[in-house]
């Protein structure tokens, strides 16, 4: 039979004392009289058979067997505390499910995602991106945010933005537009699957009737409409949401303002039978706040975008 293990009391006292080798300041730390400490150090020595600590004139100090003994009770009891510091954690831990638009995943909500976590360290957040329409019905995600005019069967769904489209590109591309009539020269780079097409903005222009472009080159998702404009393949049609990073930092540029509201505009809805309720709209909160200093920061990009040396972009 396994014998039993002397109490922990007895070995916190032990501990406490031999790392300041004083029963007083163990007595202080532990919340307990020095009589409590001597008694419990008594009782480990007498269920071990021997001696701990010797007495000095400076004080007390670990005897031989101390010095054997101190490592392994010190090491039980770290690792104890931070065992029992986990599993503590780990209850109150908080589990939010988002399930994004693709683009807006990459190009909004995780660029900003850092800050909500600072805030909010006790969650873990779970992050799909969905870049088909039909994914976002078998989900069960505490929030979805979704790409379109805010028709779904699968919720009520409350609008984030509102994005305008206007045309951006490399900041060398820019240098060679300085009109409309101008894009007709370039590459144009189109988004299939949603009205946020060139037809829509040219169209909003006046110009539905205007010559194609000497080329196109068509993706299935504002992404990856945005890297091919900053490797310099074409203008593409952006809006504040998925062009505000690559702007902010010069990667893009607008190279003339010509803005047309979207059709189609980012929106969210919760999962009504979601438990985790205060999270959730915390979430909600936090990011209305950001889409609106966003949606400003954006704007006063654009504006410097358009403030170049030719005064359509470059050099911003």
């Amino acid at each position: 039979m396994r014998k039993k293990l002397p109490t922990a009391s007895w070995l916190c006292a032990f501990e406490a004392t031999a790392r300041h080798c004083s029963m007083t300041r163990a007595a202080d730390e532990l919340n307990i009289s020095h009589s409590a400490v001597s008694q419990q150090i008594k009782s480990l020595e007498q269920y071990l058979g021997a001696n701990l600590f010797s007495r000095t004139p400076k004080g007390i100090v670990l005897s031989e067997s101390g010095r054997y003994y101190m490592p392994l009770v010190a090491e039980a009891i770290t690792l104890l505390h931070r065992g029992t510091m986990t599993f503590l954690a780990s209850g109150r831990r908080i589990k939010l499910n988002v399930a994004a638009n693709f683009s807006f995943a990459l190009l909004w909500l995780i660029p900003k995602l850092k800050g909500f976590r600072q805030t909010h360290p006790n969650v873990d957040v779970s992050i799909s991106s969905m870049l088909w329409p039909h994914e976002f019905d078998g989900s069960d995600a505490q929030i979805k945010i979704r790409y379109g005019r805010g028709r779904w069967s699968d919720g009520a769904y409350h609008k984030l933005t509102d994005d305008r489209l206007f045309p951006v590109c490399a900041p060398g591309v820019a240098q060679s537009i300085g009109k409309i009539e101008d894009l007709f020269s370039q590459t144009l780079i189109d988004v299939t699957g949603t009205p946020s097409t060139w037809d829509t903005w040219l169209a909003a222009m006046g110009l539905a009737d205007a010559p194609p472009a000497v080329g196109q080159v068509q993706v299935n998702n504002f992404s990856s409409s945005m890297e091919l404009a900053k490797r310099g393949h074409g203008i593409a049609l952006g809006h504040e949401t998925v062009a505000h990073e690559a702007l902010a930092s010069g990667c893009l540029v607008i190279p003339l303002r010509s803005d047309v509201i979207s059709r189609e505009q980012y929106y969210a809805s919760v999962n009504p039978n979601d438990g985790s309720k205060r999270i959730v709209m915390e979430f909600m909160t936090w990011m209305g706040e950001e889409l609106k200093l966003h949606h400003v920061a954006s704007q006063k990009h654009a504006v410097s975008s358009l403030l170049g040396p030719n005064l359509h972009g470059v050099g911003s």
